[in-house]
């Protein structure tokens, strides 16, 4: 099971095969699977902006700058838009 969810990650797939908290206690699956989330979706964003940013111009950028404000200014903020939405509606 551990094995397929960090390769999963790794891939950025997010192929999880575990069942809810029967497998992983709720700390482990909020700090380890949600930073596994944004870290893998972030580094996928980061790498399509140097990619079409070599496109564009003769200049690659920073990763890791990319990296940061990907989560920062995007991820996060929409992550806790979407989850007062959600919470509002009841969904939670």
């Amino acid at each position: 099971m551990n094995l397929n969810t960090v390769i999963s990650f790794i891939t950025n797939t997010n192929l999880q095969h575990y069942s809810g908290e029967n497998a992983l206690s709720l700390l482990s699956q909020n700090t380890g699977i949600l930073l596994a989330m944004f870290v893998s979706s972030a580094s996928g964003y980061s790498a399509c902006m140097a990619f079409c940013r070599a496109l564009c111009s003769m200049q690659m950028g920073n990763f890791y700058e990319d990296f940061t404000r990907i989560i920062t200014r995007l991820m996060l903020p929409l992550s806790f838009i979407l989850a007062v939405i959600f919470i509002s509606e009841g969904v939670v």
